[in-house]
């Protein structure tokens, strides 16, 4: 999912996965995979020039995850802010909805496991997740095979976001799903498009160019438009 999106950035990207140990690994794919999405995506999104590299290795009973970039870094002052939701405080003035890394944050810590950051101006970032295997007794098909209850191949979804990095994002993920996806960067082509097609859901961000996400909804709300929408 995220090879391509670094290379089009002209971003090398790494992955290695290591086992260890022979026990089985049991975890909450939902919660795991949407940990490592977020990682990923801020390292793309933050990354201009260098590379990317994630590594898992189970060994010891733990999953271990690495996320490294060489990207921007983040200054010592804001290490633990960007861990609060709706984050702006960076100085970078990139744009991102502010819920990334608060998220994975709350999802290792349900996951029982532990999380840290290394990272330093201009050098980068290395978030580093430590989480142990889960019990026999807490592990169902629900909780597994979760993913597979949102499949959804009738559904249609329409996104609405200026930045690509999320847009090729939230495609690829809703793609995967089973969604049929069509993606515009603006409120007006969002207006025209959710009123010729009517999609099952409307997922737009707030913050765009000349009309927000917020005055494009009224809008269609006071057209008449009754069709789910996410802001």
């Amino acid at each position: 999912m995220f090879r391509p999106l670094a290379e089009d950035k002209g971003i090398a990207f790494h992955a290695s996965i290591v086992l260890d140990d022979a026990a089985p690994a049991r975890f909450d794919e939902v919660r795991l995979r949407q940990v490592m999405i977020n990682l990923l995506s801020n390292a793309v999104r933050y990354t201009a020039q260098g590379e990317i590299a994630i590594g898992i290795a189970w060994r010891a009973g733990l999953l271990c995850i690495d996320v490294r970039d060489s990207g921007i870094g983040i200054l010592p002052e804001y290490r633990e802010r960007v861990f609060k939701p709706f984050n702006h405080g960076s100085p970078s003035g990139r744009k991102g909805a502010g819920l990334g890394l608060s998220i994975v944050r709350r999802l290792v810590g349900q996951m029982h496991g532990t999380l840290s950051l290394e990272s330093a101006p201009d050098h980068g970032c290395h978030f580093h997740i430590e989480l142990p295997s889960l019990p026999n007794a807490l592990t169902n098909d629900v909780d597994v095979h979760a993913g597979a209850a949102f499949r959804a191949e009738d559904r249609s979804v329409l996104v609405v976001d200026d930045a690509p990095d999320v847009a090729q994002l939230l495609e690829a993920l809703l793609g995967d799903l089973g969604f049929r996806v069509a993606v515009v960067d603006n409120a007006q082509a969002a207006i025209e498009e959710a009123t010729r097609q009517m999609p099952d859901v409307l997922l737009i961000d707030v913050e765009l160019p000349g009309l927000s996400g917020n005055a494009a909804v009224f809008k269609l709300r006071s057209r008449g438009y009754r069709g789910r929408i996410v802001t």
